[in-house]
């Protein structure tokens, strides 16, 4: 698993790619705990930091924010929450977006 903090241009293309992923799938919503339980790795975590989010999301939202990828088989997931969250482990009840990997074009 890889942590990451990174700039705007390397986040603008992965957001670009999971908009366009996300446009041509039909996914799921699953809970984080949920997705390990059933076999999903962790194989990625970005972290934004707050400048990033409050310029290209909410205005006054100033936290870092995580996002995590997950993979099993051809399926993926992605999920997100704020560090402060992800550091405790506090997930709570966010849903995570869960695209299928077996879609026929």
């Amino acid at each position: 698993m890889a942590i990451k903090c990174v700039g705007q241009g390397m986040v603008i293309g992965v957001l670009a790619v999971s908009l366009l992923s996300a446009s041509h799938a039909a996914h799921a919503d699953e809970l984080y705990k949920a997705l390990l339980a059933d076999g999903y790795e962790v194989k990625n975590v970005v972290v934004l930091n707050p400048d990033f989010t409050s310029r290209y999301g909410n205005k006054n939202d100033f936290q870092d924010t995580v996002i995590v990828s997950m993979q099993k088989g051809p399926s993926s997931a992605a999920c997100y929450w704020y560090a402060s969250d992800w550091i405790t482990q506090n997930l709570g009840e966010k849903k995570c977006a869960v695209f299928p990997g077996d879609l026929k074009k």
